[in-house]
């Protein structure tokens, strides 16, 4: 029952419709988290050597980088469904399945989002980036739903985070009780945006 793979899906209506589905979500306050810095390592074909890089091409640079901490995040993903199916915790927990699915399948439809959302900001002119109206009005509506999605990160990358500690920590071939009630505890979180323990 698990997609173990994360891809961008070829479907351009598929992209579309996760892009959206994010764009219009509320913005939540236990998503407000600082947005973290371009990824030195990214390459943009689009970067003027001579010049600081403009904001267009920042925001795109972000999303590069919001790509590849989905990938790393769902590779931790996979680590964790992987060991539960070893020692027969899934798919035999129905309700613990059940939202370890959601939780991947969340992954990558994100992943897709920022797949769209880097192809908009790519295609987009340089003129209609400070443009007027509702171009302008556009800029804002894409740096947002790039700061949703950032922030989303942050709390799913602390999820993953936590479950792969747990998982690798479990002995031998039985169920420890107690791993999977914090198991089951964590992923209360990656709905909730909550990034850490108050």
């Amino acid at each position: 029952p698990f997609n173990t793979t994360l891809q961008s899906p070829t479907d351009a209506f598929a992209q579309a419709a996760a892009y959206y589905s994010v764009e219009q979500q509320p913005n939540l306050s236990t998503l407000r988290e600082p947005s973290p810095e371009p990824d030195p390592r990214a390459t943009d074909t689009n970067t003027n050597t001579n010049a600081d890089p403009s904001p267009q091409q920042i925001a795109i640079k972000r999303t590069k980088y919001a790509k590849s901490r989905l990938a790393t995040a769902h590779e931790g993903w996979t680590i964790v469904v992987q060991t539960l199916l070893n020692k027969g915790i899934v798919p035999a927990d129905e309700g613990l399945t059940r939202e370890m699915k959601a939780f991947g399948d969340a992954m990558c439809g994100r992943y897709a989002a920022a797949s769209f959302l880097w192809r908009v900001l790519d295609d987009m002119p340089e003129e209609d980036w400070f443009g007027e109206g509702e171009k302008f009005d556009a800029t804002l509506r894409r740096l947002k739903t790039l700061e949703r999605l950032e922030g989303r990160l942050v709390c799913w990358e602390g999820v993953v985070l936590r479950l792969v500690e747990l998982v690798e920590g479990m002995d031998g071939e039985e169920r420890n009780e107690g791993v999977v009630d914090e198991v089951r505890r964590l992923l209360t979180r990656w709905r909730s945006g909550v990034p850490r323990k108050p």
